[in-house]
This record gives C-alpha cells, sequence and structure tokens, in this order.
C-alpha cells in the first residue's frame, strides 16, 4: 500500500526509480509490488514511457473514499463551526492542486468561505502548507521543483527556503496558519487528516476575516482545528474516543 499511497500523492507519472527512491523500497521488491497493482488495476503502466501512473480502480476507489471523507467529516466539520464560528472546510489533493471538497459555512454576515470545488495550487494557503509539511519528503520537494512556488495574486511564500521552514514549523506545532496568502483580509488555520502511515488524505481549513482572527484567537482555536482533523481520521481509521484521549 506504501507504494500506491505514494504513486497517489505524488500526482504525477513516476518511474521504477522515483517510486524505489521515494518509498525506501529496494527497485526489485517495488517491481514485484507493481506488477502485483497492475494485475488488480490499481496502477498502469506506460509501455513507452515507462512510468506508473494510478490506474482505474484506484481511481474508483478514490471516488468512493471521497464520499466516505464527506460524510464522516461533516459532523466534526459543523461542530468547528459552532465552536469557532467561522467557516471550515475539507479540502482534498488533485495532482498539483487542492480543492475544497465540502465547507460548512459562518452564520456572520462578513464570512470567508470557499466556492464549491473551487481549487489552488497544493502549496498555497494555510492548506497547502499543511498537505505539504506531511507528504513524503521527495513529494514535496518535487512540487517546489516543477511550481517553482509561483505566487497566487502575487502573494504568499515564493523562496523555497523561506518554505520549508515554515513547512518545519507546521510539522512542529501541527497545523498552519496564513494571513492573506490566497484571499486579501482573510486569514485561515489548518491542520491534516492523516492516515495509517502518516501521510495526508486532507486538511481540514477554518478561515475568517482577518480583522476576527487575532494571534490570540488564533491560538484558542488553532487546537480546535487539530482536533477536528484527528477525528475525522479516527473515524476513519475506525480509532475509538479512548485511542484519541490517549494520543493514539
Amino acid at each position: 500500500m506504501t507504494i500506491l499511497f505514494h504513486v497517489a500523492h505524488t500526482g504525477r507519472p513516476m518511474t521504477l526509480t522515483e517510486i524505489s527512491a521515494g518509498t525506501s523500497v529496494d527497485k526489485a521488491t517495488a517491481l514485484r509490488l507493481l506488477g502485483t497493482l497492475q494485475d488488480f488495476n490499481l496502477v498502469s503502466r506506460d509501455p513507452v514511457k515507462l512510468v506508473y501512473v494510478i490506474g482505474p480502480a484506484a481511481l474508483h476507489l478514490a471516488g468512493a473514499m471521497q464520499g466516505s471523507l464527506q460524510t464522516m467529516a461533516l459532523p466534526h466539520l459543523t461542530t468547528l463551526r459552532d465552536k469557532t464560528e467561522e467557516s471550515a472546510s475539507l479540502n482534498v489533493q488533485r495532482g498539483l492542486e487542492r480543492v475544497a471538497l465540502l465547507s460548512v459555512e459562518a452564520r456572520h454576515e462578513l464570512r470567508v468561505v470557499p466556492s464549491p470545488n473551487s481549487a489552488a495550487p497544493i502549496y498555497s494557503g494555510a492548506s497547502g502548507l499543511a498537505f505539504m509539511a506531511f507528504m513524503p519528503p521527495a513529494n514535496s520537494a518535487r512540487i517546489i521543483e516543477i511550481t517553482g512556488l509561483d505566487p497566487v495574486n502575487q502573494r504568499g511564500i515564493s523562496e523555497p527556503g523561506q518554505f520549508l521552514e515554515e513547512m518545519n514549523t507546521v510539522r512542529r506545532q501541527g497545523y498552519a496558519v496564513t494571513r492573506g496568502d490566497v484571499t486579501p483580509g482573510a486569514a485561515a488555520i489548518a491542520a491534516p487528516v492523516l492516515d495509517s502511515a502518516g501521510l495526508p488524505l486532507a486538511v481540514v481549513s477554518l478561515r475568517g476575516p482577518d480583522v476576527r482572527m487575532s494571534p490570540a484567537r488564533i491560538a484558542e482555536i488553532a487546537p480546535m482545528v487539530v482536533d477536528a482533523a484527528s477525528r475525522i481520521s479516527a473515524d476513519l481509521l475506525g480509532a475509538t474516543d479512548a485511542d484519541l484521549s490517549e494520543g493514539k
């Protein structure tokens, strides 16, 4: 499954060498496992370019997974919205983009909420930082190389060294915070929904007008965002409240 997740998270065709390096699986074993995945149509191989991509069966499973993800996430996003009085969203990765899969809007007249299925570069904003910080380092490095961190609307971090430092901060504290990186006058907090391998299946984000998101307010509600993401992950993985309280 590590190989399948790696190819899926990368979102681009990959050679055997890249897959082996990115998963720390030797080439012979990786080739054998890829053959098994091909047998079940979970990956496909281009015989001319000699690269592997996600197969039709995996895409079908991904569609079913997103349906389950939305169902499991909705009550937690609603609780997060009610506790914080700001808009809560669930974001997923699609190739080099992140997409707002589901949102629960704040009730304030002045609110910040992404349009349904709206997309942005995978590295942009708080959600992007949460994805990038927790994906395999080889994947984030490749995304930085391909995109050059081209800023959205001339905002956000575009210098790779500074971006890597910010990713380290996000990993340490478990969440990302940005102000105006994607939407002027808005602030966002985001935390990853992790799978059993510690990779991001999705990201929970909370957005609000900058005037309501003071540093003190962010410090107060950031743990709520992390908790919502952890509970969605626990539901997906079948964990219990006891597991959550013990930090499992």
